[in-house]
C-alpha cells in the first residue's frame, strides 16, 4: 500500500512549469511581503484598539466601578480562575462555587463515599487555564492588580499575534506575500472579529495562532531534509500543539495535528520511516497519556455531533434520567447551523468574495496536493459550520482568504509575466508588480471590513453594578444566588457568591428547574426550586428522578440550605424570557417541546408610542385607547396597571377578552414605558416578582431594589 502512495504521488502530474503559480523568492520580494504581514498585524491591533478608545470615551456604558466591562459571558470564567491563581489557592475558589453544591468539600464528604479531602494546596499555572495566568500576570505587572484591564488590553496584542502567525503559516507553505492578505482578511472577518473584540475575554482570540504555529512547524518540517533540523521542527510544533491544549483543551487537535506532520512529511519526501517517526516523536512530545485519550473523546464527538449517536451513558449532571430534560443548546446563538451563503459572508463580509476564495483554495490544492491537503482539514472545519455551528466559521476562514488571495495574485503573475520583457520571469519588475497588488490587497480588505465594529457589553452597567452590590450585602457568608445561568461567571467574579448554573454547567436539568420555576405562575413553585437545588444537588435529583411526581414532590419538601439564598432578577432577563419560557414548559415526561402558538404567548412586547391626545397614543402597531382597552381598534387588551419605580399604582379591568395586559410603568427620571404583557407571562413569577415587586413577605426579603435595572431578594423560607 505505502509503496501505492508512493508511486501515486510520484505519478501525479507537475505544475511546476506554470511560474505565475508559484511565489516569487527573491529576497527584495520575501522582504518587502514580510513589511505587509507586519502591516497586516498593525491594522489589526489597531481595530481593536480603537474598540477600546471608543470605550475609554463612554465610561457609562463600558465600565463599572473603574474597570472595563466583558462582551462575552464566559468572560468571568477565566477571570475568576485568574483570581483564583493570583491569590495562590482554590479554598472557598471559583470551582467551589460553581455549580452549587455539588463541589464544595462537605457535600462530596457526605455524597461520595470513596472522597478523600484534598490538602491544601497553592494553586499553580497547571491548575488554571494560560489565559488566566497571562491576565494574572500581566495585571499585577503593568495595570495596578485589575483583572478587568490587563484581560481587555491583550486584545489588541492578541488580533496583531494572531494574524501575524496566519500570515507566517502561508508564508512557510511558500507564499508570503498571499499570507499578508489572508492575515488581514480573517483577522478583520465577522467570524474573527466580533469573537476577539474588546470585551471578549475568551480562549477564542489564540486558538487560530497557535493552530497556525503548529502547522507553520509542520510545513517547515516536511521540507526539511537534515533529520536533526525536520525533527526540530516538529517538536516546535508539538510545543505548539501543547501550548494549544493548555490554552483551548480540544481532543479535536491532539488527534489532527500528529497525523498532520507524519502526512506532511511523507507527501513531501515519500519517507515512510521519516513520516512514522515524526508521528511518534509529535506523540511523545504532546504526551501520550493525553493524547491516546483524545483519540477516543474525538471519536465521541463525532458520533453526537455528527450523527447524534451518545455513548456515554450520563446526561448532564444525572446518569440515564427517565424523564426528557430540553436541549438547551437550542437556544445558544453561536452554536446555530448556518447554510452554505451565510457562511461565506460570515467569513468574508460579501458571499462572491467567499465563493472566488473556496473555488482559489479547492485550485490550490489540486495544483498544490502536498501542501494544500495539510491545510484541507481545517477549510472543512470551517465549512462544518452548516451542520456543527456558526463558532466553527472561523477555522475556516484563513484559508478561504488564502484561496482568494492566491487566485489574484496568480493572475498577477500571469500578466505581469506575460509583460515583462526581461528573460527571468520573476523578475524584480514581476516582483514589483505581484508586490504592489498585495499591498492593494491589504488595505481593500481592510476597507472593506467591519472596521467601525464595536461591541456593546455582555450585562448593561447597572446589572454588574449589582452584582458588585451583592457582595457588599453578603458580607462574608457564603452567599448563594439562583439567577439565569448567563449571569453565573461574572457574578461570582464580582459577588465572589456562588451559583447554581453558569455557561459550563447549562445543559444539565438544573437549567430546566430554574426556567421552570420562572414561567410558573406560583413563586412558591420557585422558592422551593431553587431551595431544593441549593440543598440537595445533583445526588438530590439523582435520587429522585424517577418520575415527574417524585421530583415535584422532592422540591416541595426542600428545607433551606446552611447558607443565604437569594433570587437575582433583571430587565435583561425580560428579553430573554421566551428563551426561558421555551425550556420551563417542555415536558420532561413525553419530551415534546412547547408549540409556536403556546410560546406566543410568553415574553414581553413594548410599545413604541407617541401623545397623541388624552388617553391615546399613536404606535406602530395602530392607535392605543386606553379608554376602551384597544390597539388599531382591536380589543386586546383585558387590563390595565399603572406602575411607578415596579410597584402598582392604579389599574383598570375592561370588558373584553383581550390576551394582554397593558402596563404603563412610570420611572423617577420621567420617562414613560408602555408593554404589552400576554396574560400567562403577566402570571409568571418572573413579572410578580421583577416588573411589580408582589411578593410573600414571610418567605422573601427584598435586599437589593435598583429597578428598572435589577432587584435582588433573600429567600426567608
Amino acid at each position: 500500500m505505502i509503496t501505492r502512495l508512493r508511486s501515486l504521488i510520484q505519478r501525479y502530474p507537475s505544475f511546476d512549469r506554470y511560474v505565475w503559480l508559484n511565489s516569487i523568492r527573491d529576497w527584495r520580494f520575501v522582504a518587502g511581503a514580510a513589511v505587509l504581514i507586519l502591516l497586516a498585524g498593525l491594522i489589526n491591533y489597531d481595530t481593536r484598539q480603537s474598540q477600546w478608545e471608543t470605550w475609554t470615551a463612554n465610561p457609562d456604558i463600558y465600565f463599572v466601578d473603574g474597570s472595563p466591562q466583558v462582551s462575552t459571558t464566559d468572560a468571568g470564567h477565566f477571570l475568576s480562575y485568574a483570581r483564583d491563581y493570583r491569590n495562590g489557592t482554590s479554598k472557598n475558589g471559583f470551582n467551589e462555587n460553581r455549580f452549587y453544591p455539588d463541589n464544595t468539600e462537605t457535600y462530596k464528604s457526605a455524597t461520595e463515599p470513596d472522597y478523600v479531602k484534598p490538602g491544601d494546596h497553592d494553586v499553580g499555572a497547571g491548575d488554571v487555564p494560560l489565559l488566566s495566568v497571562i491576565i494574572a500576570t500581566t495585571a499585577d505587572m503593568f495595570f495596578d492588580g485589575d483583572l478587568l484591564t490587563a484581560g481587555n488590553m491583550m486584545l489588541p496584542i492578541t488580533g496583531l499575534l494572531t494574524a501575524m502567525a496566519v500570515a507566517g503559516m502561508f508564508w512557510a507553505a511558500g507564499y508570503p506575500a498571499e499570507g499578508a492578505i489572508a492575515g488581514t482578511g480573517f483577522g478583520l472577518s465577522a467570524t474573527y472579529l466580533i469573537r476577539t473584540s474588546i470585551g471578549r475575554i475568551d480562549t477564542d482570540q489564540l486558538v487560530v495562532f497557535f493552530l497556525a504555529l503548529s502547522v507553520s512547524f509542520i510545513l517547515l518540517a516536511a521540507r526539511e531534509r537534515n533529520i536533526s533540523r525536520q525533527l526540530g521542527f516538529v517538536l516546535l510544533a508539538a510545543l505548539a500543539a501543547i501550548s494549544l491544549e493548555w490554552w483551548y483543551p480540544q481532543p479535536l487537535f491532539l488527534v489532527l495535528l500528529p497525523l498532520l506532520a507524519g502526512f506532511a512529511i511523507f507527501t513531501h519526501q515519500q519517507d515512510v520511516k521519516r513520516a512514522l517517526g515524526a508521528t511518534a516523536a509529535f506523540i511523545l512530545a504532546t504526551n501520550p497519556v493525553v493524547v491516546i485519550p483524545a483519540f477516543w473523546s474525538f471519536f465521541e464527538q463525532v458520533l453526537s455531533r455528527v450523527f447524534g449517536i451518545t455513548l456515554s451513558s450520563s446526561t448532564g449532571d444525572i446518569p440515564s434520567s427517565p424523564l426528557n430534560f430540553p436541549d438547551t443548546f437550542t437556544t445558544v446563538t453561536e452554536l446555530g447551523r448556518i447554510g452554505v451563503m451565510e457562511t461565506l459572508r460570515y467569513v468574508s463580509s460579501d458571499i462572491t468574495i467567499g465563493a472566488i476564495g473556496c473555488l482559489g483554495f479547492v485550485v490550490f490544492l489540486i495544483v498544490k496536493p502536498s501542501r494544500g491537503l495539510v491545510f484541507l482539514p481545517f477549510f472543512l472545519i470551517g465549512l462544518m459550520s452548516i451542520t456543527l455551528g456558526r463558532r466553527f466559521a472561523f477555522y475556516g476562514a484563513p484559508f478561504i482568504w488564502f484561496g482568494l488571495a492566491w487566485a489574484g495574485l496568480s493572475l498577477v503573475r500571469l500578466v505581469a509575466g506575460a509583460m515583462d520583457k526581461s528573460d527571468n520571469p520573476k523578475s524584480f519588475v514581476t516582483g514589483g508588480a505581484v508586490l504592489t497588488a498585495a499591498a492593494a490587497g491589504v488595505i481593500l480588505t481592510a476597507a472593506n471590513s467591519i472596521l467601525d465594529y464595536v461591541p456593546r457589553p455582555s450585562f448593561p452597567s447597572p446589572i454588574v453594578k449589582t452584582f458588585s452590590d451583592m457582595k457588599k450585602l453578603d458580607q462574608g457568608q457564603g452567599g448563594i444566588v439562583a439567577t439565569w445561568w448567563d449571569y453565573g461567571y461574572l457574578m461570582h467574579f464580582k459577588s465572589g457568591l456562588a451559583s447554581l448554573h453558569d455557561g459550563g454547567t447549562q445543559t444539565t436539568p438544573r437549567t430546566f428547574l430554574v426556567a421552570r420555576g420562572v414561567v410558573s405562575p406560583n413563586p412558591a413553585e420557585l422558592i422551593q426550586t431553587v431551595k431544593f437545588i441549593a440543598s440537595e444537588g445533583s445526588d438530590g435529583l439523582v435520587n429522585n428522578y424517577s418520575s415527574a411526581q417524585q421530583l415535584v414532590q422532592a422540591i416541595t419538601t426542600a428545607e433551606m440550605p446552611d447558607k443565604p439564598l437569594y433570587l437575582l432578577f433583571s430587565d435583561q432577563m425580560a428579553g430573554w424570557f421566551t428563551t426561558m419560557s421555551k425550556l420551563g414548559l417542555h415536558n420532561v415526561v413525553s419530551g415534546q417541546a412547547p408549540s409556536p402558538s403556546t410560546l406566543n404567548a410568553y415574553g414581553y412586547r413594548p410599545l413604541n408610542c407617541s401623545y397623541a391626545a388624552p388617553n391615546k397614543f399613536n404606535c406602530r402597531n395602530g392607535l392605543l385607547d386606553i379608554t376602551h382597552g384597544t390597539l388599531d381598534g382591536k380589543p386586546l387588551i383585558r387590563k390595565t396597571v399603572e406602575t411607578v419605580n415596579g410597584r402598582v399604582t392604579n389599574f383598570k379591568d375592561y370588558d373584553n377578552n383581550g390576551l394582554f395586559v397593558l402596563n404603563i410603568g412610570r420611572l423617577d427620571n420621567g420617562q414613560t414605558r408602555l408593554t404589552l404583557v400576554p396574560q400567562p407571562t403577566w402570571n409568571s413569577s418572573f413579572n410578580m416578582l421583577f416588573e411589580l415587586a408582589v411578593y410573600d413577605e414571610t418567605r422573601l426579603e427584598l435586599v437589593i431594589d435598583n429597578y428598572p435595572h435589577a432587584r435582588v431578594y433573600k429567600v426567608l423560607q
